[in-house]
């Protein structure tokens, strides 16, 4: 492992440290019944998370690696509009699905009606999420770190 790579590790490190340190914060401050809520809601918001771009970023990242490896440029940035185009649509139409089912996963299937409110405020991190990591795939497809780092705290500050 190189000391880029090092340096990069170690801020995602430092990015999920402070998102876990803003989490107890909210618990503290929302009280035991505040944070069943906003957990409930935010599996609702990771389950759709995961359905829309789970291991996007790395996956993106190699197959934009090798095209560029193998000097197909033209093909690389083509692949990287399209697959922008592609979940850009997705992921607006995931956050309008769970804002959309909001009730029905708040009610029926969590059995905590207050969360409904939590997952309509938390569904367009949906969006953003997606979209951040289709910037880190391409970002790590290319080799740059700075941007993929700074990717890696614009996720947990989606989550703030």
């Amino acid at each position: 492992m190189n000391q880029v790579e090092l340096k990069k590790r170690q801020v995602e490190m430092a990015s999920y440290i402070l998102g876990m340190l803003c989490l107890l914060v909210m618990g503290n401050l929302l009280g035991d019944n505040g944070v069943a809520y906003f957990a409930a809601a935010f599996e609702c918001v990771i389950f759709f998370q995961i359905l829309l771009s789970h291991k996007l970023a790395d996956t993106l990242g190699r197959l934009i690696r090798s095209r560029t490896v193998k000097g197909q440029y033209k093909n690389a940035e083509k692949f990287k509009k399209n697959i922008f185009a592609t979940e850009t649509g997705l992921a607006l139409l995931g956050s309008v699905s769970l804002f959309a089912l909001a009730g029905l996963l708040g009610e029926k299937v969590l059995g905590i009606p207050y969360s409904v409110a939590m997952i309509r405020i938390l569904a367009p991190v949906v969006f953003l999420r997606t979209i951040v990591s289709v910037l880190l795939g391409c970002f790590q497809g290319e080799g740059t770190q700075l941007p993929a780092v700074i990717s890696c705290i614009m996720r947990q500050i989606c989550i703030i």
